[in-house]
């Protein structure tokens, strides 16, 4: 079966409801059940920035059209920021930069453990929000999406982690999956505006250099051109030049110190 006249119609709303950009893709004629791969560049003019003080969000919406009538869809929410991290400067975004005041975060609440609604888990990203911090390490295992949609919408700077802590084996099995995580991390957050740090070391698991190399590279490829930015523990890792962010540069009790090539950087 041949189906005739498919495209891909593409509209962005801001917070607002406003249309701020659309555009359409002609696949012309398709085989039943084939898979079409296409790219288009569809511009946002003036945009608004996401920021930690002024969380701006935009929805794509994807319809699939077949003799001009909508068959699917899907909206994906996103933000439009720059990031960057400096050696003198530290954290920026949008060209200016800003201090992070952060604490690291897990989602089991009292009583119910993982089993936390929605609600309650928005409720605890305000909390904190409210308490003055802009900046969350989601330690160490996929939390709920409600989590990353609280963070976007509140303005909170995210650290998404690699799931795993306290185990390393060298076994395939092992390491396949670890790095098929980092790919599944980053497929499923790169879209929220609010993930800015990725966390490619596997917690409290130390060392393994070579293998933490290559999970930044992984990590690079489902992200590209530069918005990518890694993190991870440097300790003892005898180079970690291949995170963006090492944690490191501070003393007793954890004992982290500089790693090589980060001394005084406001990078580590």
């Amino acid at each position: 079966t041949l189906c005739r006249s498919v495209s891909v119609q593409f509209t962005v709303t801001g917070s607002d409801g406003k249309n701020a950009g659309e555009t359409n893709v002609q696949l012309f004629a398709m085989e039943a059940d084939a898979e079409v791969v296409t790219n288009c560049l569809l511009t946002v003019s003036n945009p608004k920035l996401w920021h930690p003080d002024h969380a701006w969000l935009y929805t794509l919406k994807t319809e699939v059209l077949r003799g001009g009538k909508m068959v699917d869809s899907v909206s994906t929410r996103f933000g439009i920021r720059t990031l960057a991290f400096d050696d003198k400067l530290g954290f920026v975004i949008n060209g200016e930069p800003l201090s992070i005041r952060g604490a690291n975060r897990h989602q089991d609440i009292p009583w119910l453990g993982n089993a936390v609604p929605d609600d309650a888990q928005y409720r605890d990203i305000k909390r904190l929000k409210d308490a003055g911090f802009n900046f969350l390490r989601l330690a160490h295992y996929p939390q709920s999406p409600a989590v990353m949609d609280a963070c976007d919408e509140l303005g909170l700077i995210v650290s998404v982690c690699t799931p795993g802590w306290q185990y390393f084996s060298k076994d395939g099995t092992f390491t396949n999956l670890a790095r098929q995580n980092i790919r599944d991390m980053v497929r499923w957050h790169r879209n929220h505006p609010c993930a800015s740090m990725w966390e490619v070391s596997l917690n409290e698991s130390y060392g393994h250099d070579a293998f933490y190399a290559d999970c930044a590279r992984i990590a690079r490829e489902e992200y590209p051109e530069g918005q990518m930015f890694t993190s991870g523990d440097s300790y003892a890792s005898k180079h970690v030049r291949y995170y963006d962010i090492p944690y490191a540069g501070w003393e007793d009790p954890y004992a982290r110190p500089a790693a090589s090539g980060f001394e005084n950087s406001k990078r580590s």
